[in-house]
């Protein structure tokens, strides 16, 4: 209120509500709006052309993004970002990441072009891409860390897209297109914010895990678990509501001799995982019933702590995506709540990707009844785990090729609609 013209405060708000539990869509999506109007007020719009009109033309595919690295996002976008050249679709790079990893340099071997840009200032970046002939700019940011939204504004390519890194509009017209599916997005927005959903059914997102990951940890999935039955969440504890959290003492307080684990990089001082540990005791987890941890040293030790854990809780109303993925890498299924907005639907996209449709529920009184149930139920958890990680790998979730095909389909339909456009037909 004290800043309305502040794109940067605007951006932080309108991420900042998806975690809030009393949030609705039609919130959501207006504060989402406001940030668009506040950049396109003072971002200029860039003369937009189609050199060659050709609607069939190989397309030359830029990428723009912060996280071309070990990061979450990297994981889902290897699988088009390897492919699409094969498919007439070149892909240009654009990294603003903040350092290079073994995974850049798998990216950058992939790629028909690399530009590091960190630092270039948005008009530089723009020039750029236009002399790269760029005809589909495809976005892997939206709000998140290190985006170019005010870039994208300037509309430095023919067509642009938005996916995977960010579970709501952007708010800007000048994107074109936002990749979802049918299961994360079922309706149509409360409002227009310009972007057109893609539904890229049956599910938006293709998981493709680290080769050493996957073969390290084989062994180790849906295998037996010594101990009591445990629950885990290894999401961000920025998406811990009080409701989620009174959920889980709830779960705790009615499945006798069960524990939870959490595992955040925000619990790396022992005070805070102390005093979380005190929240859940308090809201009537039993005593001793809660083990929280920090960051680990690596990833493979991230992923052996799944071999302790039963069941994977999703957080609500903003779902885990990578967790989720990991835990069914791991043999461990995710029981998660279905909301109103793609941030509280991923975990319904996922879930029906693996076959785990009773996996969802639509409240937390299910949520909390089917958590004991499970717990309760080694026949009902058997059959939730087995074939969990082969359903993950060889699934609409890792067919990576199957997923390129789709998608070089879903932007050959866009591109020529965008030249129909521009030629007035």
């Amino acid at each position: 209120k004290l800043s309305p013209a502040d794109a940067t405060l605007a951006s932080l708000l309108a991420m900042t509500m998806q975690y809030a539990e009393r949030q609705t869509p039609e919130g959501i999506e207006a504060a989402h709006k406001a940030f668009g109007s506040i950049v396109e007020r003072a971002v200029p719009t860039g003369t937009v052309n189609i050199a060659d009109p050709d609607p069939d033309r190989p397309l030359r595919i830029g990428v723009l993004s912060a996280d071309l690295r070990r990061h979450s996002v990297a994981f889902f976008a290897r699988s088009f970002i390897e492919r699409l050249g094969d498919r007439g679709m070149p892909i240009v790079c654009f990294s603003d990441a903040a350092r290079d990893d073994p995974m850049t340099e798998r990216l950058r071997g992939a790629a028909l072009g690399w530009h590091d840009v960190r630092g270039e200032s948005d008009d530089a970046l723009a020039q750029l891409i236009r002399r790269e002939r760029i005809d589909v700019l495809i976005d892997l940011a939206g709000h998140t860390a290190g985006n170019r939204l005010p870039l994208l504004a300037r509309r430095p390519a023919p067509l642009s897209i938005t996916m995977i890194g960010y579970p709501a509009t952007t708010g800007l017209t000048r994107i074109d297109a936002r990749v979802v599916d049918s299961h994360t997005d079922p309706f149509d927005p409360p409002t227009s914010t310009g972007e057109c959903l893609v539904r890229l059914d049956p599910c938006f997102l293709c998981y493709s895990p680290d080769e050493a990951d996957t073969a390290n940890e084989a062994a180790a999935a849906g295998g037996a678990i010594d101990g009591p039955f445990t629950f885990c969440s290894f999401n961000d504890q920025k998406k811990y509501t009080p409701g989620l959290l009174r959920a889980w003492a709830t779960i705790l307080e009615r499945s006798p001799g069960a524990r939870l684990l959490v595992k955040a990089r925000t619990f790396a001082a022992e005070a805070r995982r102390h005093r979380f540990v005190s929240r859940l005791e308090s809201m009537g987890a039993p005593a001793g019933s809660v083990e929280v941890l920090g960051p680990l040293a690596d990833a493979a030790e991230h992923l052996r702590l799944y071999t302790r854990a039963h069941l994977a809780l999703d957080t609500f109303p903003y779902h885990g995506t990578t967790t989720t993925c990991e835990a069914a890498l791991m043999g461990v299924p995710t029981l998660t709540i279905a909301g109103k907005t793609h941030a509280s639907r991923v975990g319904v996209s996922l879930n029906h990707a693996l076959g785990r449709e009773s996996l969802v529920v639509d409240s937390y009184d299910a949520y909390i009844a089917t958590a004991v149930r499970i717990a309760r139920s080694p026949e009902e958890l058997a059959t939730l785990r087995t074939g969990l990680r082969d359903r993950l790998l060889r699934g609409p979730l890792g067919a990576a090729a199957a997923y390129a095909e789709r998608l070089a389909c879903v932007i050959r339909r866009l591109w020529r609609e965008r030249v129909a456009r521009a030629q007035g037909s």
